[in-house]
């Protein structure tokens, strides 16, 4: 009876190689190759086809529904200026980065921002980065040495429902003089 084996060389190429085997006589059962009748044989793979890369554009009418999809929970990531950072000079300009697209409405309003001197702060909020960057674009600079108080409430949420799970709160200050 014959058997193969199969060799590994390189992709695409496989080498057969067929061989009586033979049991010794000693009542071993590992079995013995012959290869003094051995036939070798070199066979070439056919080299497979690159398969093409199908992309399909995903718009909110596609994407699937909060129950079937695995959702974040959004976050505040980063903010400009930084918590409990000096503003710079002429800096009237705050951005707020999230972990996932926002609802613009809920979010902005959940926004609010109170000065430690109570000024009446007028603003303009805009979004950008697929609405995970919040700018909220002051009146007029911001007042030399004083305290700015940024609070977002968990009724901000992600464009695909979710809410924040806690208020986030921080601080940064107008610009350094002495």
């Amino acid at each position: 009876m014959n058997y193969g084996k199969i060799v590994a060389l390189p992709i695409g190429a496989f080498l057969i190689i067929t061989a009586p085997i033979a049991c010794n006589t000693t009542g071993s059962t590992i079995p013995t190759i012959d290869t003094s009748e051995a036939k070798t044989t070199l066979q070439t793979v056919q080299t497979l086809q690159t398969i093409p890369t199908v992309t399909q554009s995903v718009t909110q009418t596609n994407l699937p529904s909060k129950e079937t999809q695995h959702i974040g929970v959004p976050t505040v990531v980063n903010t400009t200026p930084k918590a409990n950072e000096w503003s710079g000079s002429g800096d009237h300009i705050i951005k707020i980065f999230f972990s996932e697209p926002m609802d613009e409405n809920a979010t902005a309003a959940a926004f609010s921002v109170k000065s430690a001197t109570n000024d009446q702060l007028n603003t303009t909020i805009t979004w950008g980065e697929n609405a995970q960057m919040m700018v909220v674009t002051f009146s007029k600079e911001f007042a030399l040495n004083i305290q700015y108080t940024v609070t977002i409430t968990q009724q901000a949420r992600s464009a695909v429902g979710v809410n924040m799970k806690e208020d986030f709160i921080y601080w940064f200050f107008g610009p350094f003089e002495c």
